[in-house]
């Protein structure tokens, strides 16, 4: 192996070490939200740069008709509740994603049952002016984000890599209100 491969390899290797442990920071406000990790001989940091809005699919719908000469409040909520349950068992192989820089393997070797009771409540009220409609609508937001990352180890042959991305980004519950 020549000594640039060796380097490459390292740097790959650093990456998943630093993928796995990022934790994000986002100042109040800012529309960039950066990670870095670092270790005694490199340092990782990604940086989101772009929300880009996919799709809003409707999972239900609910208006308010207000035929008074006065403004009326109207208010959309919703609760949910449900019991998440997991496991795993002995030998099962997984290929993990770790962040945004690389996949690994995983084997597990344990058996692991587990389940929780999960839950929460949204919702909000607003004005609804005479002789007016509004609509409330509930359904699942999608976006995808884009950014940049940048790897850079220290010592001999030191050096940085940088590299563009596109992800997608978690689906969020959304309400959604309009006349």
């Amino acid at each position: 192996m020549n000594v640039r491969s060796r380097r490459l390899g390292t740097a790959a290797a650093g990456l998943m070490v630093a993928a796995t442990t990022l934790t994000v920071v986002q100042a109040p406000g800012a529309s960039a939200a950066t990670s870095c990790r670092s270790g005694t001989h490199w340092k990782a940091c990604s940086t989101i740069t772009q929300r880009i809005p996919v799709s809003f699919v409707v999972g239900y719908k609910h208006s308010y008709l207000n035929q008074l000469d006065r403004t009326a409040t109207g208010s959309c909520s919703s609760t949910t509740s449900k019991t998440v349950s997991f496991g795993v068992s002995v030998g099962v192989k997984a290929e993990v994603k770790a962040a945004i820089f690389a996949s690994m393997e995983a084997s597990l070797t344990a058996d692991v049952s587990t389940s929780m009771q999960t839950g929460y409540s949204a919702g909000f009220t607003f004005p609804v002016k005479p002789k007016s409609r509004v609509y409330c609508e509930r359904g699942i937001y999608k976006e995808n984000v884009k950014g940049n990352s940048t790897y850079s180890w220290y010592g001999g042959g030191a050096g940085t890599t940088r590299q563009s991305w596109t992800a997608s980004a978690p689906s969020i519950a959304e309400w959604r209100i309009h006349y």
